[in-house]
């Protein structure tokens, strides 16, 4: 009868044991799979921030691209429009080349004569001295800048 005891005590006593194996097997297989999904999700994600990071350089290319082809059409559109007055007589020619660098020398005799005469009325020396920087520096930049006629 002590045998049978001892059997029914040690047999339950082994699958307790076996359970309890079990669990402690799967607990450390639930965390192999925790670390192995983590390691996956860390994976994704710097995937997933280098694909961001190409979409953006790739957004930033084809802004550019799209900037330049807008400024190629728009000189191409001015030269066409420029173009389309057609040939000139030989006097309008020479008198149109001069009227860039006339102009320009007015203005800049402009802002020589406000700074000789700046002694009066202060005020109005000075609004009318920024007015004329304006227009000078805008004339120069604008006549004397790049002007290719590249299509």
């Amino acid at each position: 009868m002590f045998d049978m005891i001892a059997s029914v005590l040690t047999g339950g006593a082994t699958g307790i044991i076996g359970s309890l194996i079990g669990t402690v097997g799967r607990y450390f297989e639930t965390r192999q799979k925790i670390k192995q999904m983590s390691l996956e999700f860390d994976q994704e994600y710097k995937l997933q921030e280098l694909q961001i990071s190409s979409r953006k350089e790739e957004l930033e290319s084809e802004e550019a691209i799209a900037r330049m082809e807008t400024n190629a059409a728009m000189k191409t559109a001015s030269y066409a429009h420029d173009a389309s007055y057609g040939p000139a007589s030989v006097t309008i020619a020479s008198i149109l080349r001069f009227v860039r660098p006339v102009l320009t020398f007015v203005l800049l005799g402009f802002v020589v004569y406000i700074f000789w005469q700046a002694n009066d009325d202060k005020a109005l020396v000075f609004d009318l001295s920024n007015q004329i920087m304006f227009l000078t520096t805008t004339a120069v930049a604008w006549w004397f800048g790049d002007r290719s006629f590249r299509k």
